[in-house]
């Protein structure tokens, strides 16, 4: 794979990774103002909640360890 490759490669996941957060985002803060208050905020009462158990830890985790994984010493 040349560097081209990997650069759009690259761009294209963070991209996707970026609208995916916008995506999550936009409807958290719209369930939250829908609500009038964030003091009745649970993770069972909003849509799409499971992502801020499931998915974003994992992403960080992940982000983490490719970062360690591909540091130069």
């Amino acid at each position: 794979m040349t560097t081209k490759h990997k650069k759009i490669f690259f761009l294209t996941g963070m991209t996707i990774i970026l609208l995916l957060i916008t995506f999550f985002g936009w409807k958290l803060l719209a369930s939250v103002l829908a609500q009038g208050t964030a003091e009745h905020y649970t993770r069972s009462a909003m849509p799409y909640g499971f992502v801020l158990v499931l998915f974003f830890p994992i992403v960080a985790t992940s982000t983490l360890f490719l970062g360690l994984a591909r540091a130069k010493k």
